[in-house]
């Protein structure tokens, strides 16, 4: 690890002649942070739940309006995986459009490759006069439309494989995604820019510049835009509008995960910590210890604009609990630098930053990958004297769905876009009563929900954090048996449940006696239904190819002779998102079965494409 201090000295003693421009200036701003290190419920602390008093701003969006414990609330959770997750989070998306859902939904959880999808689509950049987050904006010269860039639902039996092959249009995220040359992209800024920023620069050059959203960082140029809910949310930071990008109205309140990883090298589960970003806030709720620096770090939430800060002063005491929100204060902080502010480029990069696990354990970890400098959570918010890895929120959980379970969300419909398909033939795919053959079925990060996965020594397991579900009534076994069921049957992945949620101090999830939530799972399938819906052989062959394995695409190196390691063919995100976005509409009378009855009668119930 290496502190940001040292890349600033390096940069100044190598670059004197063009320091102005090689290494800019550090910003004044002012930043919420919020103390969330008491263990009291997390409804008492996340700030889209409250008001700041009459004179802070309202941070809630429009979805918010109403009381956020009824039984209507709906969030969305989506898995990592790559190219694969950001494709077939782009069918899903697109699905939920054609269904006139998402409408109703209040939040929409992402990780990793599923991030790379929702960050752009929940920031997209457009010109509605309803919406006071553009007006006036000199950044907003584009007016992305919803229809292209998720594009149309496409029924299978008009699937075919030529016009698969067509190259998507411009604006779309179908092209973003197979124009990636990822790899590539983040040696070319490592050859320019070796600071921590270059894979996430690279992540933001695919995934976000189509959009408008990007980041532009190298030796003499630096534009780094932060984000926010809206320009309201901001006022207190004194910084000017345009150095922001702000959430497209009427969206869902997105969710982020990442990690946090506080020993880089041969760390476990206990050195990987959740780091939650939204357009408000972001941090590790969860207090914890770093062997070596001065007390406990996580605890708190703080503003992104203000992550990764040079030095925080206390401007305003802690407010008055029995007032307002709970734990807020106000700091002064300085912003910018060589590598400009925390970014939507910073999120899907590190977000994304699957390597990194791997990388830091072999003490590599700062060969591009995102650090961060990290604070204290008692009341000096002592900023930590190095950087810290940051890593791919799978890490430590990759369904995205611990985000709405947090925050008491009543009805959860979780796409699980994984790399492994359900462990049973279709012709041989019957439901069995046997917990043993239950565990070997289902991606083990969907197991760790409901089981606390240990090692053979009795160390956390990899998910071992994530046991929130109490399964003593066999919730797991049914699960399995349900969605085997419906592979036998060639029918979407889909099952429908309600669920007790128990305490996970790890989480720091307390008291949560009672909430019971409704959770759809839809678990990526080539479902034979779909299949035999394909106009003709020549596409069926293509979609069942062995060896692309489609829709369950490798998280990298996809494929034979790629010249890029996540990059996807035309054809491999029009079929695979059409096949996601099938699952959906197939299962829409399902999904809305499974949720309470305030949303029941208020969501369509097919979809009726062009």
């Amino acid at each position: 690890m290496s502190s940001n201090f040292s890349k600033l000295k390096l940069c100044v003693a190598v670059f004197a002649p063009f320091i102005l421009t090689a290494c800019p200036g550090l910003h004044t701003a002012d930043t919420y942070v919020w103390d969330v290190s008491k263990g009291s419920p997390l409804k008492d602390y996340f700030p889209e739940r409250d008001k700041l008093g009459t004179e802070k701003p309202d941070f809630r969006t429009d979805a918010f309006k109403g009381d956020l414990d009824q039984n209507d609330t709906f969030g969305l959770a989506f898995t990592g995986g790559g190219t694969r997750a950001a494709t077939m989070a782009l069918g899903q998306l697109r699905a939920l459009h054609e269904l006139g859902w998402m409408k109703k939904v209040q939040y929409i959880s992402a990780v990793s490759g599923g991030a790379w999808t929702v960050v752009p689509y929940s920031f997209l950049p457009g010109n509605n006069t309803n919406c006071s987050n553009n007006q006036d904006d000199p950044k907003v010269n584009f007016n992305f439309d919803d229809k292209v860039f998720l594009e149309r639902y496409i029924r299978p039996e008009k699937l075919t494989l030529e016009d698969a092959k067509n190259e998507p249009p411009n604006g779309s995220m179908a092209k973003a995604i197979t124009n990636s040359w990822l790899g590539i992209r983040t040696m070319g800024h490592l050859a320019t820019n070796f600071t921590d920023k270059a894979y996430a620069t690279a992540v933001g050059d695919t995934y976000l510049r189509p959009f408008n959203l990007s980041d532009k960082i190298g030796w003499f140029d630096n534009e780094s835009r932060s984000f926010a809910l809206r320009r309201e949310s901001v006022e207190n930071s004194n910084l000017p509008n345009w150095e922001f990008n702000f959430l497209r109205c009427g969206r869902p309140y997105p969710i982020i995960g990442a990690t946090v990883i506080t020993k880089g090298f041969r760390h476990k589960q206990e050195n990987l910590h959740r780091l939650e970003i939204t357009p408000d806030y972001m941090g590790v709720r969860v207090p914890y210890e770093i062997p070596g620096e001065q007390g406990k770090f996580g605890g708190y939430y703080m503003q992104p604009f203000a992550y990764d800060a040079h030095g925080r002063t206390l401007k305003e005491p802690l407010i008055d609990t029995s007032k307002s929100i709970k734990g807020l204060s106000t700091w002064t902080v300085k912003t910018g630098g060589r590598t400009g502010a925390f970014s939507l480029s910073d999120v899907v990069g590190v977000s994304g930053a699957a390597p990194q696990d791997f990388l830091s354990k072999i003490g590599f970890g700062a060969l591009g990958f995102p650090e961060y400098h990290l604070s204290s959570s008692d009341t000096s918010l002592k900023t930590s004297k190095n950087d810290f890895y940051h890593g791919d929120g799978g890490h430590v959980e990759n369904q995205g769905i611990i985000a709405l379970i947090v925050r008491r969300v009543q009805n959860i419909v979780a796409f699980v876009n994984t790399a492994s398909p359900i462990n049973c033939r279709e012709d041989d795919c019957a439901p069995v009563e046997n917990p043993v053959e239950d565990n070997k079925v289902l991606s083990n990060y969907v197991r760790g929900f409901f089981q606390k996965m240990t090692e053979k020594d009795g160390t956390l397991a990899k998910y071992g954090k994530n046991h929130i579900i109490d399964n003593k009534d066999t919730k797991f076994a049914e699960l399995v048996s349900a969605l085997k069921e419906k592979k036998q049957n060639g029918q979407p992945l889909v099952h429908c449940d309600t669920y007790d949620i128990i305490d996970n101090e790890y989480i720091g999830m307390y008291k949560m006696d009672g909430y019971k939530p409704n959770i759809c799972w839809v678990y990526l399938d080539r479902s034979k239904n779909w299949m035999n819906a394909l106009p003709n052989d020549e596409t069926r062959d293509y979609a069942k190819s062995k060896w692309r394995n489609l829709p369950h695409f490798k998280t990298f190196l996809p494929g034979l002779l790629k010249p890029a390691v996540v990059d996807l063919t035309h054809a491999e995100v029009n079929i695979g998102s059409n096949n996601s976005a099938w699952a959906v509409c197939e299962s829409a009378k399902d999904i809305i079965a499974g949720l309470t009855s305030p949303l029941r009668g208020s969501l369509k119930k097919s979809c009726n494409p062009d």
